[in-house]
């Protein structure tokens, strides 16, 4: 079964991501049961367009199973409108099924300028607001990648759980049964 997974980020975590993807594919490479794909825009066609290239992002998020979104001391208004437009999408039971929201902590320095303290506040109203949605969403806080590793991870492998499941045929299911 083949699963794509976006990676919807700010370019802060960047280094996080490329650590996350080779993770991910070192822990499932040799799985035959699934095949993961790994999407996000740092990756997507940056050619010239008539149409917006943040809609063509929001595209190829919409062919994904999965949607995983890291942010650091700031949200883009891009990382939050994939957000957004998944969230809209989970609601409806249309790709992705499954998304999860991870933070990295931070600490914003009395030094900080007026735009950092914006952005920082950005994050953390973004996080509130996150939590606030259907009654309690989670927002996974991690403070370094091992952490992260280990969130992601295991999230990973419920959602993979959850896509897989389903697919399982009912005749499959009746030989646990006897």
């Amino acid at each position: 079964m083949e699963i794509k997974i976006f990676l919807a980020h700010t370019s802060e975590v960047n280094e996080d991501i490329e650590q996350i993807q080779n993770s991910i594919y070192t822990k499932y490479q040799k799985d035959d049961k699934v095949k993961l794909i790994i999407e996000h825009w740092t990756d997507a066609d940056k050619s010239l367009s008539p149409d917006r290239f943040q809609e063509r992002l929001n595209e190829l998020l919409g062919t994904c199973e999965i949607l995983y979104v890291f942010f650091h001391n700031r949200i883009g208004d891009y990382t939050k409108e994939e957000f957004t437009f998944g969230f809209e999408r989970l609601k409806v039971k249309q790709k992705p099924y499954s998304m999860s929201v991870f933070s990295k902590e931070f600490q914003i320095s009395n030094k900080a300028s007026k735009e950092e303290r914006r952005e920082a506040n950005e994050a953390i109203n973004f996080a509130d607001e996150v939590k606030e949605l259907h009654d309690n969403q989670y927002v996974y806080s991690y403070q370094d990648i091992h952490e992260l590793k280990n969130q992601l991870l295991h999230q990973l492998e419920k959602d993979i759980e959850k896509l897989i499941l389903p697919q399982v045929p009912i005749a499959d299911i009746s030989e646990f049964f006897s």
